[in-house]
């Protein structure tokens, strides 16, 4: 499993090798995963993530309420949080 976290962040050249090795390990046991915020993108890394997506399934998640954080929260750790930290 690769994992490339915020990859809207990263540079020409590391998105031309993350599509090479999207490409190289298409027919492997391997499982490539690009996280990226869409709304923060531009339309330049929008067609390099269309391009990418040619190679594998794409998944895209919403963000949590504040709702869904308390209870992961609460969940973790027996206790409610100040609701300043859960905005």
């Amino acid at each position: 499993m690769v994992i490339i976290d915020d990859f809207r962040a990263a540079d020409d050249d590391s998105r031309l090798l993350a599509g090479f090795v999207a490409s190289e390990i298409q027919d492997s046991p391997v499982m490539m995963i690009l996280s990226f915020r869409d709304a923060e993108t531009s339309a330049t890394q929008t067609a390099i993530y269309g391009e990418l997506c040619r190679f594998g399934p794409q998944l895209a998640l919403k963000g949590l309420s504040e709702t869904e954080v308390r209870e992961i929260v609460v969940n973790a750790t027996g206790d409610g949080a100040d609701s300043r930290f859960i905005s």
